[in-house]
């Protein structure tokens, strides 16, 4: 698939989009491209994550298993905001389908980042 084709995909935003995108093996890919050092890659692959993980608890899950959270939680507390808000999307659209996913959310340790952003934005 090409980037072309992928952004024609989430330009739908359907539940069989994300799942063709699945599919294609491209999640794992994503969560590589989550871990680069270049800023608007990480914003491009958490918005794209997030995008997967909106339809139903399976694409969600699917994202969980290729690894996401763990690299997404550590996100949460970069100086970029647009990346943050883009991480904090993804892992709210895995936590808003079931208790399961909801803990491994919670397990990611990112309520004090959370907190601690929360914080710094209203004082």
């Amino acid at each position: 698939m090409t980037l072309l084709e992928t952004n024609v995909l989430f330009s739908r935003h359907t539940a069989d989009l994300a799942q063709a995108v699945v599919d294609a093996n491209a999640v794992p890919l994503l969560v590589l491209c989550v871990q680069e050092p270049e800023i608007a890659l990480k914003r491009i692959s958490a918005s794209a994550l997030s995008e997967i993980c909106k339809h139903t608890p399976d694409l969600a899950q699917a994202v969980v298993d290729a690894g996401a959270t763990p690299f997404l939680s550590s996100l949460i507390s970069h100086n970029d905001a647009q990346l943050k808000k883009q991480v904090c999307s993804c892992l709210a659209q895995i936590a808003k389908h079931n208790v399961e996913l909801a803990g491994v959310v919670v397990e990611a340790e990112i309520f004090p980042k959370i907190l601690n952003n929360l914080k710094v934005n209203f004082l």
